[in-house]
């Protein structure tokens, strides 16, 4: 498959204006990524609010999702290792082995007990402290190792109970696209948004009142 597409509210959607992924092996350009614009980062937010209302109360769900999400990164390892090989030059061993790394990495994120705290505890009152989601969650991804980085952003984020806005590096866009496109199978629709774009992108998050946090 050679065409990339925006993953918003669950949806593929394509844009306006793309720009191209080289093959650092041959310098040659093998596809083109979307190119988000400033109206689609804000579908993207206010898809990820949506969603952060519903996913933050179940548990459960979170935690099957997460684990589907786990099974189709070892189901697509050798596909998507490709892509990944293509556009950042890792080996096709290496590439497959960071989807699978990837993979065991949701399910030891998935065994992490988020704690109750009692702060006190007697005869005229009991104290918890309990941590809660921030909400919308947007991170900035490099290229060096695009999948494993970034699943150790999605997984903590999205099983604490918070929604997310992806941005791979315009490096190695591609490969999180399609995880991102696969992902949306197993996912409700906007929990995981995966945007792609250039400098001015990552700028437009950081500055966007709809995200709580921005990670990089």
């Amino acid at each position: 498959m050679n065409e990339y597409n925006l993953i918003i509210d669950g949806k593929k959607i394509s844009t306006d204006k793309t720009f191209e992924v080289i093959n650092p092996a041959t310098g040659a350009v093998f596809a083109h990524a979307p190119e988000c614009s400033r109206a689609q980062l804000d579908s993207a937010v206010e898809a990820a609010g949506r969603a952060f209302q519903s996913w933050k109360t179940d548990q459960a769900a979170r935690h099957y999702a997460l684990s589907a999400c786990a099974d189709i990164l070892r189901s697509s390892a050798e596909d998507l290792g490709k892509i990944l090989t293509m556009e950042q030059g890792k080996t096709l061993k290496q590439a497959k082995g960071e989807f699978l790394w990837a993979a065991w990495w949701i399910k030891e994120v998935l065994s992490i007990e988020i704690p109750v705290d009692v702060v006190d505890d007697n005869e005229h009152q009991r104290i918890e402290l309990r941590r809660k989601p921030l909400g919308v969650v947007g991170a900035i991804m490099p290229w060096n190792y695009p999948i494993i980085l970034s699943i150790s952003k999605i997984a903590p984020a999205l099983l604490a109970g918070n929604t997310m806005v992806l941005k791979p590096s315009p490096y190695t866009p591609l490969s999180s696209l399609r995880m991102g496109e696969l992902f949306s199978a197993v996912l409700p629709p906007g929990v995981l948004n995966i945007v792609s774009g250039g400098d001015e992108l990552g700028a437009w998050m950081t500055g966007h009142p709809g995200i709580q946090k921005v990670t990089f």
